[in-house]
């Protein structure tokens, strides 16, 4: 299969992705406006939803789309003082399963050769960003506001990295590696579809406009290059999932 066919179906496994989240929240403004299911965004309905759709949306859906398309010919992890970092060589075969030994899990960068590696990278970036943003908190004022749903914070720093980023870090920006777009377009690229992504929520929350006038639509672009940036030189899934874990965390109790 030609690499021109490997695109059109990352392409439209992306756009049957935003699809899919947009029926979720088409779904759940219909059990809000239509049923009155729940009164509150913090209730325990609406964190079971949420749970319940990421997981469908961002992590199975993804599996059962790639389980039998990818074939992932290299994937080779970074020695120490090698460059450039991370995935090397990445290439897809969409017409065969996975080769013997490659698992979806490998191919998303969550080997467990690569486990010391992300956690290390992880670690850094966390300390480096969470420790700014304590920092900038004194000089824009911001104020501790503590956690008024313990069930809500819970699902933002651990569900909600961990479904974002197997999809995003995960599958979309591998598979751009895998029909061979250089490394640093693919963060850009992932960025950019991971703040259109929360622009999809924010339409029908009634605060895109609000949000995209403010910085809240650039944290997330500089937290989501930062995350892609130590995925892509770790090899490992679990560096942006804990940063990412850190600054939820972080954002949590600060707003």
């Amino acid at each position: 299969m030609s690499l021109s066919m490997s695109r059109r179906l990352l392409i439209t496994f992306i756009i049957s992705f935003f699809f899919l989240w947009t029926s979720a929240w088409l779904l759940h403004q219909l059990f809000v406006i239509t049923f009155g299911w729940w009164s509150t965004n913090q209730s325990v309905v609406e964190v079971a939803y949420w749970e319940s759709m990421k997981a469908l949306v961002w992590v199975v859906y993804p599996w059962i789309f790639w389980r039998k398309r990818l074939s992932v010919i290299s994937v080779l992890d970074r020695s120490p003082g090698q460059a450039p970092a991370g995935i090397q060589s990445v290439r897809s075969d969409l017409d065969s399963g996975p080769p013997t030994g490659m698992t979806i899990r490998d191919f998303i960068g969550l080997s467990p050769t690569t486990m010391k590696r992300g956690y290390k990278w992880g670690s850094a970036a966390t300390i480096v960003v969470v420790g700014a943003s304590i920092l900038s908190t004194f000089v824009i004022h911001k104020h501790f506001i503590g956690v008024d749903n313990w069930a809500t914070y819970i699902y933002v720093i651990t569900l909600t990295p961990i479904f974002e980023e197997i999809m995003f870090r995960g599958f979309i920006l591998s598979g751009l590696l895998a029909i061979g777009m250089k490394g640093k377009m693919t963060n850009v690229v992932t960025t950019v579809l991971f703040v259109l992504i929360h622009c999809v929520g924010w339409s029908f929350q009634g605060v895109l406009m609000h949000n995209l006038a403010s910085t809240a639509w650039l944290s997330i672009a500089l937290v989501s290059l930062i995350a892609g940036f130590i995925r892509i030189h770790s090899g490992s899934l679990r560096a942006s999932i804990l940063l990412h874990m850190g600054n939820n965390a972080f954002a949590g109790l600060f707003g």
